[in-house]
């Protein structure tokens, strides 16, 4: 019995080593339950930055379309980079307003 579960660890220490979530030694020293938030949080990682990329190359696509078939209308700036900045900066003001009322509620208790 011993060998089949050797086995297996071993099939999951070495995929978790090859996919970048970590070496092979540190690996060994985690139990499972680290091992398979590390090797989830990494594949959610990847799963963002794949999106990320696709949506990048939709917007190449945009900015290629506009060129070659309406060269007057292509932007001078990137129309999302404006919007991004106030989503950022609301962003922002929301994390700063929770973070206010964490620290009342602490300091009311």
């Amino acid at each position: 019995m011993r060998g089949g579960i050797y086995r297996a660890c071993l099939e999951i220490v070495s995929r978790a080593a090859e996919s970048g979530v970590c070496g092979e030694a540190e690996a060994w020293r985690m139990t499972p339950a680290e091992l398979s938030r590390r090797m989830r949080a990494r594949e959610r990682a990847l799963t963002r930055r794949m999106k990320d990329m696709d949506m990048l190359a939709w917007l190449i696509g945009q900015y290629c379309a506009v060129a070659i078939n309406a060269p007057g209308r292509y932007p001078a700036q990137p129309d999302r980079v404006t919007e991004r900045a106030e989503g950022d900066e609301e962003m922002r003001r929301l994390l700063r307003d929770i973070s206010r009322r964490a620290e009342e509620r602490r300091k009311a208790e």
